[in-house]
């Protein structure tokens, strides 16, 4: 080669070719589980025909006359969600009971304007709770709101030869010892001389953890505990014929 003729095999340039034709899209019309879902659904397309199965994107092809998988499809990563709500949490709990031990054929007898035995600190989740089975009395360890259930299996006898609404019923109630603000109570009538469950449920907040509470007869009357005699039960369990039970839940400070 003539090396003269150097530059101008540098210099030549390759014209640009024609505008091709405009390229074309795909619509995407839906979206299956599985690719044999789309064919039992579509087992023919139509040109530009797409869809979806399970994040890949198959397109109808005229030439092969089949669906064809180009690829998997996914999106630039989302921007984070809010934060979702608090998960539940664990409430501590407590367990107390007073349960039939060979009670007289009456019941156990509780007098007028006195404490409902309470004799079992049966669970305590959290140590919440102190019980004090000679007094009766429960002190609560954490200051906070608490949830209090109770169920008293009690009666009394008429005090005339009829029921008398004015005087035959039973009335109980949870307080702090000595207070007049009653926590949770119920009154239950006594119209056939048979033991009823007197239950009730309340809400109290705890500020002074040596303050003493106590489970009350506020009846002007003497009742009686009485359940079913455990010997006359299937399963020998005290769970079956308590005469007191107390569920104490704590909510929180």
């Amino acid at each position: 080669m003539n090396p003269h003729n150097l530059k101008y095999l540098i210099n030549f340039t390759i014209p640009a070719g024609s505008t091709g034709p405009a390229g074309t899209g795909v619509s995407i019309l839906g979206s299956y589980d599985t690719y044999d879902d789309l064919i039992a659904s579509h087992p023919t397309g139509n040109t530009n025909d797409a869809y979806l199965v399970n994040g890949d994107l198959f397109v109808w092809s005229d030439t092969e006359n089949a669906w064809k998988n180009v690829g998997h499809i996914q999106g630039p990563q989302g921007l984070p969600g809010p934060t979702g709500p608090t998960g539940p949490y664990k409430i501590d709990s407590a367990f107390f009971a007073t349960f039939n031990q060979n009670y007289p054929q009456e019941g156990l007898e509780v007098f007028e304007n006195e404490r409902i035995p309470i004799d079992l600190l049966e669970v305590d989740q959290g140590n919440l709770c102190v019980l004090d089975t000679v007094n009766h009395t429960i002190q609560f360890n954490k200051k906070g709101a608490y949830k209090i259930s109770f169920m008293v299996s009690a009666y009394v006898p008429f005090f005339n030869t009829d029921f008398d609404p004015n005087v035959d019923f039973v009335s109980i109630g949870f307080r702090k010892v000595d207070d007049a603000v009653i926590y949770a109570g119920n009154s239950q009538w006594i119209d056939n001389e048979m033991p009823h469950q007197i239950t009730a449920s309340g809400i109290f907040n705890v500020t002074d953890t040596t303050a003493e509470y106590e489970l009350y007869n506020f009846s002007n009357r003497t009742i009686y505990l009485n359940s079913p005699d455990i010997r006359n039960i299937s399963l020998h369990s005290y769970f079956l014929n308590s005469t007191v039970t107390i569920i104490i839940e704590y909510l929180g400070p």
